[in-house]
């Protein structure tokens, strides 16, 4: 999970460059009707084939670990400056250094997602959304409860309502964000 949290962080920097989290969270939760499969693609490529290959190396690894270091006792001469010492690589010595590695390695990916999260706003979208808000309560008129009133010399009002006109997948050339369109 690790693995495929830290990719798939690492590729949304690489793809969206730095956006709000929130567009985000809207963006996973919205249909996916008529989205172009070609990001999808690209995400299970660079994300998840690789996630899946690197976890199943690391378990193959752990587990051939495990059956060497049962079975076969390992040991290691080293000699400086003239004075020899020697360490035997026991069973237990063995799952210790496993274990060592392996809570190594956990760190240094959950510092890497970490860092990743920091860069992509998480901790101000989680601060966010945990704040209770009074706007409405402040600034909510109920428009039933109020009389309009217009001026003697009136004028136009023009309100162009817009929706699903996000341009962050558009190529530069067009005022997006990207080299090159990501739909089609």
């Amino acid at each position: 999970i690790l693995l495929l949290a830290t990719a798939s962080s690492a590729w949304f920097l690489d793809t969206f460059g730095e956006m709000d989290f929130s567009i985000v969270v809207y963006q996973l939760f919205s249909p996916m009707e008529g989205t172009s499969s070609g990001i999808l693609n690209n995400y299970v490529e660079a994300c998840l084939y690789p996630s899946a290959a690197r976890a199943l190396l690391l378990f193959l690894f752990y587990v051939f670990w495990d059956v060497v270091t049962r079975k076969v006792y390992i040991n290691i001469d080293i000699c400086l400056f003239k004075k020899g010492c020697g360490m035997r690589l026991t069973p237990k010595r063995a799952q210790i250094i496993k274990y060592t590695v392996l809570t190594a390695g956990i760190a240094c990916l959950a510092g890497s997602l970490g860092n990743k999260m920091l860069a992509m706003g998480v901790p101000e979208y989680l601060k966010e959304i945990s704040q209770n808000s009074t706007l409405f309560e402040d600034y909510y008129v109920d428009p039933d409860s109020v009389s309009i009133d217009f001026p003697e010399n009136k004028r136009n009002l023009l309100l162009i309502y817009m929706e699903s006109m996000e341009s962050t997948y558009a190529s530069i050339e067009v005022g997006g964000g990207k080299k090159y369109k990501l739909y089609s």
